[in-house]
């Protein structure tokens, strides 16, 4: 999600429809408060990581055990590439 700036918002996000809590996950990114909660789900590796840190999980990850990842819930209408980008930052490197 972009506000007219074009700059991502994490708080933003939507709270996934599960509403997994993340506090009893791991702290990803140094803030101090858990924010990714690992799970499983048949074979699959499910990671639901918090955006705007309200402890709720903003968005699922399905990973398979063939490496292939979902989304969960599918942003309508965006565009998959514009989402890993918008979760993982901008590419650095080459092509």
């Amino acid at each position: 999600m972009r506000f007219d700036d074009g700059v991502p918002r994490p708080a933003a996000v939507p709270d996934d429809a599960t509403g997994a809590d993340v506090r009893p996950g791991v702290d990803t990114d140094g803030d101090g408060r858990p924010d990714t909660l690992l799970t499983a789900e048949g074979v699959d590796l499910l990671v639901h990581t918090d955006l705007d840190g309200d402890g709720l999980a903003d968005r699922v990850l399905h990973i398979g055990p063939d490496a292939s990842v979902r989304v969960v819930p599918d942003p309508l209408d965006e565009d998959p590439e514009e989402i890993w980008a918008w979760l993982l930052g901008p590419p650095t490197g080459g092509e």
